[in-house]
């Protein structure tokens, strides 16, 4: 994991960074969708798996903390946007994961589309979403979301260093240099 730091501070280092980063949860920080779990409570088992009530393991994709505390590390503030039907159980797994201090409650978790998400989050950090780049496993989310201008990656297996690297490729060419 250390040289995925490594190779992730490279890259933020390479260019121009984006205000806000804003992640997607079922499927791209964690690899469970909520609402099919038994639900809370959660217990902690580690800082990459927690455990549901029924007892079955719930995992955090490797490469997500990180990723999460290397932005912040930038100064670029950190953002959930979840379409969670069940958004206090959602809540329960990021306080669990102990992820909530990472995104300054810059938490927007509620069914529908993925648009007033994004307007909460522009309306809560006065960023614009062309300042805002966005990752998630779901193709109508990015769809959605990139008509608001902001910069999105699809994550299919999950956020990795790669795909960070794919995004702010893609957002360092819609930006002028500074």
């Amino acid at each position: 994991m250390e040289r995925q730091r490594a190779r992730l501070k490279q890259i933020l280092k390479g260019g121009r960074l984006p205000k806000l980063a804003v992640f997607d949860l079922d499927y791209t920080i964690w690899a469970f969708w909520n609402d099919c779990t038994a639900g809370p409570p959660y217990r902690k088992e580690s800082d990459l798996t927690i455990v549901d009530r029924s007892g079955e393991v719930l995992h955090m994709y490797p490469e997500s903390r990180m990723i999460l505390e290397e932005f912040r590390n930038e100064n670029i503030k950190v953002g959930f946007a979840s379409r969670s039907p069940v958004p206090k159980w959602t809540r329960n797994v990021v306080e669990t994961f102990g992820l909530l201090p990472l995104v300054d409650n810059l938490c927007e978790i509620y069914p529908g589309s993925k648009e007033p998400h994004f307007k909460s989050l522009h309306k809560k950090t006065g960023i614009p979403f062309d300042e805002m780049i966005f990752f998630d496993d779901e193709m109508r989310n990015l769809v959605d979301v990139s008509k608001l201008g902001v910069t999105c990656q699809y994550c299919p297996r999950g956020l990795s260093v790669d795909e960070v690297e794919k995004c702010l490729e893609a957002y360092r060419k819609k930006k002028k240099p500074l």
